[in-house]
């Protein structure tokens, strides 16, 4: 540990802010470099361990949300695995604000699909399925071990769910129109702010622009770990699509993101839209049972894209661009996921709390 960059932990410090050092109780220097978020309880920084040069992220959280941040380091401690976002260690600076010192990843889930993944999705349909099968599998192990602990995390949007890759995202996805050029990413949720005990969840305290159907009932509907379910289908089918889509309180209420889920005509589609189901009782009973559903996907040997493209694999290889295999296969030229989405508005309206 190269100590020379840890001067005295008494030095007055400025609040953590940017531009600014902080040391933490264990007498550890941090630099805060940019804000790359803000939300409705805190901002967040990026930054770097000087005692390792390594890379973080810092959410400082006010003395008057300190509920809010103590509720989410506990719920992090007790929740180590690798698809959670790392929590370091959680200190008050200066200020008196409460700083989480976090793994910083490469992108949240949003700007990944807009500005990396979209436009590659939208023009490489197999591409789309394999990535989201990826992703399903990642955020539904997470989702099971929260649940496990008897933890809701209420607030799952592309938001609060971050991509880490190998590589740069602009290299991996360099060339987008190959089958197999899927990107080494990896899908990790993180901000517990408001997350709350499965036993004891609050009717009032969601995120109202992404609440699924049986919340904004009231209490019509039970309120349990389904919510969480509702909220990653929904995640996975902008992955799925290529882009970040928004939904009215009145087209949640309709099943519009099932009905959109089903239109894609693919079992992809249908796996997806099990979880977008209105009525809570009908979605998959647990993360465990919908990971099963995406299994089958893969169990199955050749999903519906392969089987489209058998043909073609054997004329030209598995490498061929997409254009050239559309070409080669005229029975194809009737369906694309472009097709289906393009009544919605191209502007990304997803709202985040």
């Amino acid at each position: 540990m190269q100590t020379n960059y840890v001067p005295n932990y008494q030095l007055q410090l400025p609040p953590c802010s940017e531009g600014t050092f902080v040391i933490s109780a264990s007498n550890t220097m941090y630099k805060v470099d940019r804000t790359i978020g803000q939300g409705a309880f805190g901002r967040v920084y990026s930054g770097r361990d000087c005692n390792f040069d390594s890379a973080r992220a810092f959410k400082v959280m006010s003395p008057h949300n300190a509920h809010l941040a103590y509720n989410e380091v506990q719920r992090l401690i007790a929740l180590r695995s690798p698809r959670i976002l790392h929590l370091h260690e959680a200190f008050i600076d200066n200020g008196g604000n409460l700083v989480l010192v976090q793994e910083l990843a490469d992108s949240d889930l949003a700007r990944f699909i807009w500005s990396w993944a979209g436009p590659s999705l939208r023009y490489c349909p197999e591409q789309s399925e394999l990535l989201t099968l990826k992703a399903a599998k990642e955020l539904l192990e997470a989702l099971a071990l929260i649940h496990r602990s008897d933890i809701g995390h209420l607030d799952l949007h592309p938001g609060n769910i971050f991509v880490t890759c190998q590589n740069s995202l602009g290299s991996e996805l360099r060339f987008p129109h190959y089958q197999n050029a899927l990107p080494a990413v990896a899908f990790k949720i993180g901000d517990f702010g408001i997350a709350r005990d499965l036993r004891r969840i609050p009717g009032g305290q969601f995120n109202w622009s992404i609440s699924p159907p049986e919340t904004l009932m009231g209490d019509e509907y039970r309120m349990d770990h389904r919510i969480d379910i509702y909220n990653i289908a929904m995640c996975l089918l902008q992955l799925y699509c290529g882009r970040t889509l928004s939904f009215t309180r009145q087209e949640r209420l309709d099943g519009k993101p099932s009905r959109l889920a089903r239109s894609l005509r693919t079992r992809m589609g249908e796996v997806i839209s099990l979880g977008l189901r209105r009525h809570p009782l009908y979605r998959p009973c647990s993360a465990e049972a919908y990971i099963q559903e995406f299994l089958s996907i893969e169990r199955s040997g050749y999903s519906e894209w392969k089987r489209m493209h058998e043909v073609d694999e054997h004329c030209y290889g598995p490498y061929t661009p997409w254009q050239m295999r559309r070409s080669a296969n005229p029975q194809r030229q009737n369906f694309s996921l472009a097709h289906v989405v393009a009544s919605i508005d191209q502007t990304p309206r997803f709202h985040q709390r």
